[in-house]
C-alpha cells in the first residue's frame, strides 16, 4: 500500500511539474518538495515516540539528523527512539548526498557549450519532439550530426580554423588543405607559386 502511495504521489508531483518548467527547475522544485516531505515524516515520527514533546523541537531535531547535522542536545533515550534516529540518520545521509549530486550535475550541465555533442544533440532532440518531426526526417537529422561528429571527431573545422587557431596558422592551414586541389586544376598548372597561395 505505501508503494502505491508513492507511486500515486509522485504522479500527482509530476503533474504539478508538467506546467512549463526546464529540467533545472523541476530537478530544484522535486529536491524542495522531498526534504519537506522527509521533513514532516521524520519529525513526526520523533514526536509519535517522544509523546511530550514539542513539535517545533522535533522539528528542529529532524532537521538536524537529516542534514547529518546532529548537535546532539536532543538525542534519543531508549532503544525504539535509537533504532529510529539509526533509520533517520542513514535517509539523511543519503538524501544529502543526493542533493550533492544534484548540486554537482547542475553545474556540470551549466558548464555546457554549445560545440560539445551531447548537448547539441539534447538541443536536436528537443528541437524535433518541439516541432513534431516526423520520424523518420527526424532520424535522418540525428544520422547526419552523428555523422558529423565522428568524422570530425567532435571538432568543428571551421570553428577549430577561425577561433581555436591564431590567423596566420590557419591561413597556413588553408593553404595546406586547398593547394592540392588548385594545382590539380588545368586552369592554374602554369601559375606562379604565390597566385596559387592567394586562390
Amino acid at each position: 500500500q505505501i508503494p502505491q502511495a508513492v507511486s500515486n504521489l509522485q504522479n500527482h508531483l509530476d503533474a504539478c511539474l508538467h506546467i512549463k518548467t526546464n529540467e533545472t527547475q523541476r530537478s530544484v522544485l522535486l529536491m524542495l518538495l522531498y526534504s519537506l516531505l522527509l521533513v514532516v515524516w521524520s519529525s513526526a515520527g520523533w514526536n509519535a515516540l517522544r509523546q511530550g514533546e514539542s513539535g517545533v523541537i522535533s522539528v528542529y531535531w529532524a532537521i538536524t539528523t537529516l542534514s547529518t547535522v546532529g548537535y546532539g542536545d536532543v538525542t534519543p533515550d531508549d532503544y525504539f527512539e535509537t533504532v529510529y534516529a539509526l533509520i533517520v540518520g542513514a535517509v539523511g545521509a543519503v538524501f544529502t548526498a543526493a542533493v550533492v549530486a544534484n548540486v554537482t550535475s547542475f553545474f556540470h550541465d551549466a558548464e555546457l557549450s554549445e560545440h560539445n555533442y551531447e548537448h547539441m544533440m539534447n538541443c536536436i532532440k528537443r528541437f524535433v519532439e518541439r516541432h513534431k518531426i516526423p520520424h523518420d526526417s527526424s532520424q535522418r537529422i540525428f544520422e547526419y550530426f552523428e555523422y558529423v561528429d565522428q568524422e570530425q571527431d567532435g571538432l568543428s573545422e571551421s570553428v577549430l580554423l577561425h577561433e581555436a587557431i591564431p590567423d596566420h596558422l590557419a591561413s597556413n592551414v588553408l593553404i595546406h588543405i586547398t593547394q592540392p586541389m588548385v594545382e590539380a586544376c588545368d586552369f592554374f598548372a602554369d601559375c606562379e607559386v604565390g597566385l596559387s597561395k592567394k586562390i
